[in-house]
Formats: structure tokens, C-alpha cells, sequence
């Protein structure tokens, strides 16, 4: 191969005509000037979102084939291939857009079909060679060195969630703990945390989503941004969460996604003492009214070491059956002003449930409205309460009533049970008294419902 240089552009091209490789820079100051206060990195994204989208292309009568995020001599990039409508028969399009701190570098590389897998291997040792001299723009992580290739992979499939991925073979697998399937990294001991954590969350949306596919990645990282807001406001508990940065993309099994790393802060629930803090990257998949979350967490020093493993276990991720009602957890996300509405007039505190007693009446992570406008003598058989444990008035326990007794000095005594309990539970379900009572449950929020 040989080279030209241009001003901001210089040209490769292969003995194996024509074939071009085109390596230009794009300045910063020469996008609109409404759009240089914006960070270089959301310029690019804006760049392709409206340049390089499937229905642009198609105006033209090209073929978008895949938009990927990946990364560039360290850098965060993005690639697109594309078709182009061509009366030669079609030619194949390559480009891979990276940034500085006020520039744009795009390679591009086209051949006509027919040709473009003959210097296939020459153009990846190119742009494997790129370099950026400056610093880096995007804080989205890149990958570290290792092989995945030695790594042996199985793949996982289920039936009932219709989802399949590949996944190192050496990590445990559990379904339905912390998602519809968690993979972690093998322990020495039961009770040694894992070292990276990958779970597959699926969400239903039964009023509709927003539609995501017109988002941009700077939108989208505004919408968690404010759902967070929302969720600190109403009290709802959830762990301190700082994004970082998003980046829409698409994976290699062709699905638009958005990629969301954020620092994750939590308290030990024994020892509140005790912060745990994980490095998070989830991988936001939305596909008619659901959307499958990849979620990928572990300690900062050992995030970037298992990176390469999790970005194969995303790009292999494939959902089966699409037309088939989906098996996931299913949220209802509450109207936020119709929440905020009830929980003054009913005078009403919000509790989340942490455990499956109750199901299929609610479930792990469930919001309940809870009121203690009604008194404790006013309760029947039936309703749903909450009240202090009676062995341990800190821990509060929300069960259904089953029976309600009166003793030798006139005191109510009520006995409960969890839904999903065989039989009540001694110094949990009885003997609860006023003191104990909390209030009543009169509504459910479902979050996560099978």
C-alpha cells in the first residue's frame, strides 16, 4: 500500500484497486456554532445519530449494516459498515469515527463487494495502528489486553426467558437472584463476594416506553439521570449512583443499545459502617415494550480485567422469538404526580419489599403505599400489614392477616402469614399486639411481577 497526503486527510490505496482508505479530522469548530459548547463526544454521537442512521442511508438507497461502539487505541470510537447503492454492484463501507479534545478522526474504508475481503486483513492491521496523541475524551473504559480467544466459553440458552449468550464457562450461573440469570466469577469460599458480577435484567413496559430509538446517547443519559432524581425524591431507597458517561451503540448480534458506566456506592445491610463501591456498566437493550438490561459490575481495580470477557457475553447476547409474550419481570413505573397525590391524601409511606414471602401477590423490590390512617383495631382478616417483628421491633415485617384473637385482658392479637409461607412464622407472624402495628397496605407498585 501506498500513501497521499491532503490538508486533513490522508489517503491509503491498495494495490488491489479500488480499494481507498481515507484517514481525515474533522475540527470541532467546524460543526454549527450552537454546537461547540456541547462535549466532543456528544458532537460525534449527534454527527452519526443524524449522518450515518438507517433511515438517512435509505434515502440514498444504502444499507446500514452495523453501528457499533468500540474503542481506538485506547480511545472510546464508534464504526459503521454500511452498503452503498452503487451501479458497479454495490460497494462495502467502513468507518470508525475517534476524538481528541476538539477534533474528529474518521478512517474510512471502501472496496466495491466483490473485492473488499482481499485486503480485509491489511486494513485492521491499519487501523489497529492508529494512535491519538492527546488525551482521552470519553471515561467509558476500554478493555484491557486480555485473550479472549483462550478463554473457553459455553453458551447459556433458557427457554422461559427465550434469551441466549455465550459466557466464560468457568463462572457460576444462578437464575432468578438478582435478575432472570446472574453470572459470577467462581469463589474460594460461600462467602467471599465474586469478583465481577454479570445479571440479565428484563423489563416490561404495559402503558408503553419512550420511544428510545430516536435517543441520542446525551438523552438517554438524561432520562436515568432524572428516573434517579424521581426515585431520591420519593424516598425509594436505591444505592448512590454517579453515571459517567453513555454512548449509544449497537452490538454484534444487531441490536441498538445504550451503554451506561456509573460508579455504584451502597451500605453493607448488617453493617451500615461498612460502603461497598462497584464500577457498573449496563448495556440498555430496548426491543418493542421491553427492555433487557446487561448489567456488569465489579471492584474498581479488578473492572477493567474482566471487561474483554463481558464485551463478548453482550455481543453474543441473543433474544429468540421475538413475537412470543415475553417471560420477564414485568415493571409498572408509577405516575410520580399520581403517587405523590395519594401518598398526602392517605396519609401513606412508601416501603419496598425485600423478600418473596408475599409472592404472587408482590414481589422482591415492590413499592407498597402503606397507611396508618387505618387504626389498628380496624383491621380484618385478609388485609395486607406491616408491623415490627415481635422478636426484633428493628426489623419491620409486612405479611397478610389470617387470624385475630382477643386475650384474658381484652388485647387484640393478630396472626399473620407471608403469601408464599407454608404455616406463620414463631416470633415473626405472632403474637403481634398495637405496639407492633405499623399500618395498612393499600396499594402495590409492582416493580418486578413473573
Amino acid at each position: 500500500m501506498n500513501h497521499v497526503n491532503h490538508n486533513n486527510r490522508v489517503t491509503v490505496r491498495s494495490n488491489v484497486e479500488p480499494t481507498i482508505i481515507a484517514i481525515s479530522v474533522l475540527p470541532k469548530m467546524a460543526f454549527p456554532r450552537d454546537t461547540r459548547n456541547s462535549n466532543i463526544s456528544e458532537i460525534l454521537d449527534s454527527f452519526i445519530d443524524y449522518s450515518y442512521s438507517s433511515q438517512k442511508l435509505s434515502e440514498s438507497g444504502d444499507q446500514l449494516l452495523t453501528d457499533n461502539s468500540t474503542y481506538l487505541s485506547g480511545h472510546h470510537a464508534r464504526s459503521i459498515s454500511y452498503i452503498s447503492n452503487d451501479p458497479s454492484g454495490g460497494m462495502y463501507n467502513y468507518m470508525i469515527f475517534s476524538t481528541d479534545r476538539d477534533n474528529i478522526f474518521q478512517i474510512a474504508y471502501g472496496a466495491p463487494l466483490t473485492k473488499y475481503q482481499k485486503v480485509l486483513s491489511e486494513v485492521k492491521s491499519i487501523i489497529s495502528s492508529f494512535k491519538i496523541i492527546g488525551p482521552k475524551v470519553s471515561t467509558v473504559e476500554s478493555p484491557t489486553d486480555i485473550d479472549t480467544i483462550k478463554v473457553p466459553f459455553s453458551m447459556y440458552s433458557s427457554s422461559k426467558y427465550r434469551i441466549k449468550l455465550m459466557y466464560p464457562t468457568s463462572w457460576n450461573v444462578q437464575e432468578e437472584v438478582l435478575g432472570m440469570v446472574t453470572f459470577t466469577t467462581p469463589s474460594t469460599s460461600s462467602i467471599e463476594f465474586p469478583d465481577a458480577t454479570f445479571t440479565i435484567k428484563g423489563i416490561i413496559y404495559t402503558k408503553g416506553r419512550p420511544h428510545f430509538e430516536d435517543f441520542s446517547a446525551k438523552q438517554f443519559k438524561d432520562f436515568m439521570t432524572q428516573s434517579f432524581s424521581l426515585l431520591n425524591k420519593y424516598q425509594i431507597s436505591i444505592p448512590e449512583i454517579q453515571l459517567i458517561d453513555a454512548v449509544r451503540s449497537t452490538t454484534n448480534t444487531g441490536y441498538l443499545s445504550f451503554r451506561l458506566q456509573s460508579t455504584v456506592k451502597e451500605a453493607d445491610p448488617v453493617d451500615p459502617n461498612i460502603i461497598y463501591q462497584q464500577k457498573r456498566l449496563q448495556t440498555w437493550i430496548p426491543r418493542g415494550n421491553n427492555m433487557y438490561i446487561l448489567e456488569y459490575d465489579s471492584g474498581p481495580s479488578k473492572f477493567s480485567t474482566f471487561l474483554p470477557l463481558v464485551e463478548k457475553m453482550v455481543n453474543s447476547f441473543e433474544i429468540m422469538n421475538e413475537t412470543e409474550n415475553l417471560g420477564l419481570y414485568t415493571p409498572k413505573p408509577p405516575n410520580y404526580h399520581t403517587l405523590k397525590e395519594k401518598l398526602g391524601r392517605d396519609n401513606a409511606t412508601i416501603y419496598v419489599a425485600r423478600s418473596g414471602s408475599m409472592e404472587p401477590y408482590f414481589y422482591p423490590d415492590d413499592m407498597l403505599l402503606v397507611s396508618n390512617s387505618t387504626a389498628f383495631n380496624d383491621v380484618r382478616i385478609g388485609d395486607v400489614i406491616v408491623f415490627k417483628k415481635p422478636a426484633d421491633n428493628s426489623i419491620s415485617i409486612i405479611a397478610r392477616i389470617i387470624d385475630i384473637q382477643t386475650d384474658s385482658v381484652g388485647q387484640r392479637i393478630i396472626t399473620t402469614k407471608g403469601d408464599n409461607n407454608p404455616s406463620p412464622i414463631l416470633g415473626t407472624d405472632f403474637r403481634i399486639k398495637k405496639d407492633n402495628y405499623i399500618g395498612k397496605v393499600i396499594s402495590v407498585i409492582t416493580q418486578v411481577q413473573k
